[in-house]
């Protein structure tokens, strides 16, 4: 599978990759819990009318805006099989890692954690001290992945998602620091 930035014709493939795997409506459905359905539905479709509504919108977030990206897993012609994104932050040197995908059919593959790599690695060429993320709390799996990778939570939160609480939870990893090029013994 290649790993590349996204670009424009990855839009509709990309929004379905959403879709099909947001881990509110997949949670929803495995333990037949309609308001994770219902949350996840609604934050899809979300994403879809605003950051995802154009090429436009999109690349304005991944490609204009300051030191973003987005990555793309492709799998078969004209189907994505994963996704991963970098926000920088503009106040100091996180990362906040977003529109982290692997499609059902190709999970523990590997894949997801070669997503992570890639980010972890521009992380590390922008000089980012830390990535940062967040994630449902019922996002069990989700959250034992990101743990095996050595991110731990720092907090949890309640937001209001269309008139229902949703507990949060936030992850941070620390980079290691940049190893100095300078002989401490000179």
């Amino acid at each position: 599978m290649l790993l590349r930035e996204v670009r424009e014709a990855d839009l509709a493939p990309f929004a379905d990759l959403i879709a099909s795997n947001e881990c509110l409506c997949s949670l929803g459905r495995a333990h037949g819990n309609e308001e994770w359905s219902r949350i996840g539905s609604a934050y899809v479709a979300n994403v879809l009318r605003t950051e995802l509504s154009s090429w436009e919108a999109c690349s304005s977030k991944y490609q204009s805006a300051a030191g973003s990206k987005l990555w793309v897993l492709e799998g078969s012609p004209g189907r994505l099989a994963g996704s991963i994104g970098a926000i920088p932050s503009p106040e100091d040197s996180t990362v906040e890692l977003v529109r982290m995908y692997v499609d059902s059919s190709v999970r523990r593959k590997g894949h997801g954690r070669r997503l992570v790599e890639v980010l972890l690695g521009y992380a590390l060429s922008i000089k980012a001290t830390r990535v940062k993320l967040t994630t449902p709390t019922v996002n069990a799996p989700g959250i034992s992945f990101y743990e095996s990778l050595g991110f731990c939570i720092v907090r949890e939160f309640t937001v209001d998602s269309n008139g229902s609480p949703l507990d949060i939870a936030e992850l941070e990893l620390h980079m290691p620091p940049l190893a100095s090029t300078t002989d401490s013994n000179a």
